[in-house]
């Protein structure tokens, strides 16, 4: 089978762990005997904040350059990628028409590869534009569309921007299945919009990265706590600071990742005297963030709104239990006191009592880690696709 995958969050030469996920899916196809191609637009806009309330005319040209550095083609980890270049305008105003934006100014590009690669399925890891541009392939080369809503562009983008009425509709042209990555999102999806051919598929992860390693010896004197998230709102890492102010003993937290929170984050931790408790790490490679995981003791996730949650079943690939918030897909895998403990989203309380709880659980590391590499690698997710791809293939054209 020959597949394409459209989606701008791809890995590229300015940042090789964007859209790692969308890497990983590509790969485990390819493993799976499939002929791979990834079509990844760059998007030459920038957000209204470096114009509103005083210009960065620095900033934007330093983005600028940085994206007219990125590769048009190649072909990273065996993937080959193509990398057409468009104008996004603000999402605040134009959010509804991106896809007739990304065909003005990519469209022909895209055309192009699609026809001379002939794909039978596209994939499409983002609803809107990519999922609702199908339409206008669909004209030329006949293959199926699957596109898939992994989180903020389902759960939050709908929400904040308008024209999402408009945006169901071409998404209902273009799409011969919809996949939410959770439970909660698929009887959302149902219940609140008129999206048709809606399924479950459940994200994966690499066990290759994430191993389990009984031979790590842990430091009993300190509980470590460990998060992994980009620094945002949504993510909810200011509730775990002020969890961090109510639990006691001698506990340590440590925070993986970097965003536009990571100042009010830091002034929270000065202000509170959390300095010896709470470490932000920043961005750490892949490697690097093993190393801290096989060391802790437990994995929290206290996100606001999620899709899936990969984050959560690598920890638990290590041997981690987790704790986190009752959103997406993480309300699903968590099973309570087996691999962890579910808490109500943004209460603080909550999450105090379900950390106190898991530090006095007595966890099996290995059978947690079983549990996730048997349901859970992008090996299982491919052949599921697989299996949705036939499904379709053998139904009659209407």
């Amino acid at each position: 089978m020959k597949i394409i995958i459209f989606s701008h969050l791809f890995p590229n030469e300015q940042n090789k762990y964007y859209g790692l996920f969308n890497l990983s899916r590509a790969k485990a196809l390819q493993d799976n005997g499939h002929s791979v191609l990834v079509i990844a637009p760059i998007s030459l806009g920038f957000p209204l904040r470096y114009i509103f309330p005083r210009r960065q005319f620095s900033t934007i040209l330093s983005e600028l350059n940085k994206k007219r550095k990125i590769p048009q083609h190649e072909t990273r980890d065996g993937i080959q990628v193509v990398r057409p270049r468009w104008l996004g305008l603000p999402r605040k105003w134009f959010w509804q028409h991106r896809d007739y934006e990304l065909k003005i100014f990519a469209g022909r590009k895209i055309k192009k590869t699609v026809l001379l690669f002939q794909p039978d399925l596209i994939l499409a890891p983002y609803i809107h534009p990519y999922g609702s541009y199908l339409r206008f392939i669909k004209k030329y080369w006949n293959f199926k569309a699957f596109v898939i809503a992994d989180g903020s562009d389902f759960l939050i983008s709908p929400k904040i921007y308008s024209g999402w009425k408009r945006v169901e509709r071409k998404l209902n042209k273009s799409c011969d299945a919809i996949f939410c990555v959770s439970n909660k999102m698929e009887e959302y999806a149902r219940k609140e919009t008129k999206l048709n051919n809606i399924r479950q598929l459940n994200n994966g992860f690499s066990p290759k990265l994430f191993m389990f390693d009984s031979r790590i010896i842990k430091d009993e004197k300190v509980f470590k706590l460990i998060s992994v998230g980009n620094l945002q709102v949504v993510k909810g890492h200011d509730i775990l600071l002020n969890a961090m102010l109510h639990l006691n003993g001698n506990i340590h937290l440590s925070i993986v990742g970097d965003g536009p929170e990571r100042l009010l984050l830091e002034r929270f931790i000065k202000n509170n005297n959390l300095s010896s408790k709470v470490t932000l790490l920043g961005r750490l490679s892949l490697s690097e963030m093993l190393v801290h995981l096989q060391q802790s003791h437990l994995f929290c996730m206290p996100s606001r709104s999620e899709g899936f949650g990969i984050a959560p079943i690598e920890a638990m690939s290590v041997g981690l239990p987790v704790v986190a918030s009752n959103v997406g897909a993480m309300s699903d895998y968590v099973i309570a006191g087996f691999n962890g403990y579910n808490f109500q989203s943004e209460d603080v309380d909550d999450l105090v009592s379900k950390i106190n709880k898991a530090r006095k659980t007595s966890w099996q590391p290995k059978e947690i880690s079983v549990y996730v590499n048997n349901e859970f690698t992008w090996d299982v997710w491919a052949k599921k696709i697989e299996k949705e791809y036939m499904g379709y293939k053998n139904q009659p054209e209407l």
